[in-house]
């Protein structure tokens, strides 16, 4: 550094940061092989939690709000949803549609509230649900982009 140069203060990045990755599903299949990954790797500046759903009703606004005021979490990754199996996600179609549609809002809604830097939205479907509720699926990462960024 030359002698005319000021000293400035380092910018803090979020790599500098301590992350909380809150992580939805934690008890079901994609959610059970991210935690046995993180714990092959998992960083120190890297705090995961893993909920099941018998942490809390996310497709209640309250319940979901306490766990995100408990935990507050600076990344999440949304793995939850009601599920059944193949032959009940047949037989109630519109009955797990409109679950998932309240865990969705509920995640998504505190994701805004509580200032999430990044959430990451993993959906599946059986029985044809987005079949037959969707003729032209959305991206679901651009979708979550405008909604968190709007």
């Amino acid at each position: 550094m030359s002698t005319n140069e000021i000293p400035t203060k380092k910018s803090k990045t979020e790599d500098d940061e301590n992350m909380v990755i809150l992580v939805t599903g934690g008890g079901g299949l994609v959610g059970m092989g991210l935690k046995a990954e993180v714990e092959k790797t998992n960083s120190p500046k890297e705090q995961w939690i893993f909920l099941r759903s018998t942490d809390g009703d996310l497709s209640d606004m309250a319940a979901t709000k306490l766990l995100f005021e408990k935990h507050k979490p600076t990344h999440v990754i949304h793995l939850a949803a009601m599920v059944g199996g193949l032959f009940k996600n047949m037989k109630y179609k519109l009955d797990f549609l409109r679950k998932n549609v309240q865990i969705n809002d509920c995640v998504l809604q505190c994701c805004c509230e509580y200032k999430v830097k990044v959430m990451w939205y993993v959906s599946g479907a059986c029985g044809g649900i987005t079949r037959a509720c969707a003729t032209r699926p959305t991206s679901i990462e651009f979708a979550t982009k405008i909604y968190l960024e709007g």
